[in-house]
């Protein structure tokens, strides 16, 4: 296990809220309604296989997912 230690100047509490390669648009959704809900951001880590056109496993909705993820200010990070 590999973890790494953040240190931040904020006086409050901070979570980092991430989400590992789902694969699918299924629940996307209601992740993107509860984090804007608390006006929250997190980081995606896509498989980027679903987003090369040249793939069998390519989705055009993953890929428009993944945009209007990063047009909300959340970070993609690739997951290989």
């Amino acid at each position: 296990l590999q973890y790494y230690a953040l240190e931040t100047a904020l006086s409050k509490k901070v979570a980092f809220l991430t989400f590992d390669d789902f694969g699918t648009t299924a629940n996307l959704s209601e992740i993107m309604s509860v984090l804007d809900k608390y006006n929250a951001k997190a980081t995606f880590f896509v498989n980027c296989r679903y987003l090369d056109p040249n793939n069998a496993l390519y989705s055009s909705s993953y890929l428009t997912w993944m945009r209007t993820l990063q047009s909300k200010g959340h970070t993609i990070a690739n997951h290989s």
